[in-house]
């Protein structure tokens, strides 16, 4: 009995001896390389690699650095259980093409001052047809418009055919003496004059929405709009229909 007691206690001294001489008890050196074997100290995981640290010399890519200007956008507003209101579209602001056209057909005055002082008298055009030009002295376009314009008063004048050359320069000496030179035969209105005269006259620009130069308007007979843009060749053919006695002008003229 006390053999076998021996014999036991003395397997077990072997195997702790065993024991101690497989598992050890060193201490490995903690830090960078430090072992992860049983009984090291290990790194731990959240702290920063000094491996992977930046680099202060390289810059910034630039594509990572945030743009203000991509501002989130704000979140959209909650559904409300109130129906939306049906919105009303605005009304299309009236052009200047519909401003014009809508004055064809009306019966409107002219009024103001002749260039030599004395006033307007446009009843006294009733029965004719009267081609109110609107025009300045600096104006190209005006100014090549006069001679076809004189041979047209020369062919019809007779037959009941009128010009009113509604100057709209600032500069009375120049409209005086661009008058002076040229002499024309019709009589010249100016919207400078009448504007400083005791008399308060309207303004006919704004009246015939006059917005651009030369600005020609045939008014018939009656005194009614009958076109706002005639020129050239088509204030001859106008004058043709309406005029049908008169022997047209040929381009041998």
């Amino acid at each position: 009995m006390k053999t076998q007691q021996f014999n036991f206690y003395r397997a077990l001294a072997l195997l702790a001896i065993l024991c101690l001489a497989t598992t050890g008890c060193q201490r490995s050196e903690s830090g960078p390389g430090a072992s992860n074997e049983p009984g090291s100290v290990s790194q731990p995981s959240d702290a920063p690699n000094p491996s992977e640290a930046p680099n202060p010399s390289e810059a910034p890519n630039p594509s990572d650095v945030p743009n203000p200007s991509d501002a989130s956008k704000p979140s959209e507003a909650p559904e409300s259980s109130e129906a939306p209101k049906p919105s009303v579209a605005p009304e299309p602001a009236e052009s200047d093409d519909d401003a014009s056209s809508s004055l064809l057909g009306k019966t409107l005055a002219l009024e103001g001052l002749y260039l030599d002082g004395t006033e307007i008298d446009w009843s006294s055009y009733r029965g004719k047809y009267v081609l109110v030009d609107f025009w300045t002295t600096w104006c190209g376009f005006c100014i090549r418009e006069i001679p076809f314009n004189a041979k047209l008063y020369e062919r019809y004048n007779d037959a009941g055919f009128e010009i009113i050359a509604f100057s709209c320069d600032d500069d009375l000496d120049a409209l005086r003496k661009f008058a002076e030179k040229h002499n024309e035969p019709w009589k010249i209105a100016s919207s400078e004059l009448s504007s400083k005269a005791e008399k308060k006259y309207p303004n006919m620009e704004s009246r015939f929405d006059v917005h651009g130069y030369p600005t020609m308007i045939l008014f018939d007979p009656e005194g009614k709009i009958v076109d706002l843009n005639a020129r050239g060749a088509h204030l001859q053919e106008l004058l043709e229909k309406a005029f049908p006695d008169v022997e047209p002008i040929s381009s041998d003229d």
